[in-house]
């Protein structure tokens, strides 16, 4: 645990992912992108399924946020690829993502 708190308080890419990522993967993802049902093929609850993608590619290009899937979606740009269903993320929250993608997007969950 003093090794993740370490990494956290150097590595920014790991503090945004645990102060906004995480928690919006778990509060507005994974109900339909994780556990017992997987939409579109898509695995958002390991950090295996987030650099894999789902049926229609991959969702995450670190380093590269225009490109990355996950984040067009958030932006709901495209009136046909918005996510989460239920309503636009605020704004702070897209930005934290954007960022965390630019920084490389560190997942440090466990693997398998």
């Amino acid at each position: 645990m003093l090794c993740l708190l370490l990494l956290l308080t150097t590595d920014p890419g790991l503090a945004l992912f645990e102060r906004t990522v995480r928690p919006m993967l778990v509060n507005h993802c994974v109900s339909c992108h994780g556990g017992d049902k997987i939409r579109g093929g898509l695995v958002l609850s390991t950090p295996e399924g987030l650099r894999e993608g789902g049926d229609a590619g991959t969702v995450i290009q670190a380093g590269d946020p225009s490109s990355s899937r996950l984040l067009r979606a958030l932006e709901y740009h495209n009136p046909d690829f918005r996510m989460p269903p239920s309503g636009r993320l605020p704004e702070s929250t897209i930005a934290d993502v954007r960022r965390w993608i630019e920084l490389g997007a560190p997942d440090p969950r466990p693997t398998g």
